[in-house]
């Protein structure tokens, strides 16, 4: 997907979610003050913030768009609104300048990621910034790890070990029939050898399913992320940022909610309270 099909796509995404928000605000706008569906509310605010995902993905190719929708309220009656077409973006490279024109007004955003708290009925979800300050490729030498090299490297050992393993108990055990076992014995440098070789596949074919699942892998041990790009790359990544509500340091860690393990930003200073589910897909994506 070239630049300009990624910004119609964009701008067919903001579509949707107007139409999607003005229907829901004309639902909102049939009860009274306080009566308002949770559901309702959540789905609002959910809405909301798909659109400020949006704005910020769009301000990033330089397209100016009009957050003022994440403001309103539900007047008597709504309108669906048309839809209109998506932004040109045309670059121009000289010899001595670079031009992109973007139509008129051009902006640049803020490229900061927001994380939100679950809504709740008496207020709209309180955004945080995060983002990765430190993106470090994972290399073996000079090659720089892929997925699908995790992948095969990890079947290929464990392959290796386990035929190895093989060997050694098959040497032992004719070692042990012809009266020689104590030179053929299975407890040996290399049946060991051939046990790290599986260890080492069971480590890393599963990180590399993982990775070409759900892209995103916490480390926590290492407090230090594997992330895939969209090209299948893998990178080593660190996701901080400062608390809104008392400027202490965020970071990213696993906490245990609803029977399993889930990637949580929290606050150093208070970290049972200052604390947001994270979404990856808020992240802008690598390469």
């Amino acid at each position: 997907m070239n630049q300009q099909e990624h910004i119609n796509y964009l701008w067919q995404s903001r579509t949707q979610y107007q139409q999607n928000l003005y229907q829901l605000l004309g639902q909102q706008a049939n009860y009274a003050a306080g009566e308002v569906p949770l559901r309702l509310l959540n789905q609002i605010a959910a809405v909301k913030q798909h659109l400020r995902g949006n704005t910020i993905a769009l301000r990033k190719f330089g397209i100016e768009v009009d957050d003022s929708l994440l403001k309103m309220q539900p007047p008597p009656t709504m309108q669906t609104a048309a839809p209109t077409p998506p932004p040109q973006n045309n670059t121009t490279v000289g010899r001595d300048h670079i031009h992109i024109d973007v139509g008129q007004g051009t902006i640049i955003g803020d490229p900061t990621i927001n994380v939100n708290q679950h809504a709740t009925p008496t207020q709209e979800p309180i955004n945080h910034s995060v983002k990765r300050t430190r993106v470090q490729p994972l290399r073996i030498g000079p090659m720089h790890v892929h997925i699908m090299g995790l992948i095969v490297f990890g079947i290929c050992m464990m392959g290796i070990g386990f035929l190895g393993s093989l060997y050694n108990l098959l040497s032992a055990l004719q070692g042990i029939g012809s009266g020689n076992w104590l030179t053929q014995s299975p407890f040996g440098l290399q049946p060991f050898f051939m046990l790290l070789l599986i260890l080492l596949g069971l480590l890393t074919f599963p990180y590399g399913v993982w990775l070409h699942r759900f892209r995103f892998l916490r480390i926590g041990w290492l407090r230090r992320n594997l992330e895939a790009g969209l090209s299948g790359k893998v990178y080593l990544t660190q996701i901080t940022g400062t608390c809104p509500r008392c400027q202490g340091k965020l970071t990213l860690t696993e906490l245990e909610k609803d029977g399993g393990n889930k990637s949580t930003v929290i606050c150093y200073r208070n970290p049972g309270q200052h604390q947001w589910e994270f979404d990856l897909t808020e992240l802008p994506a690598l390469a």
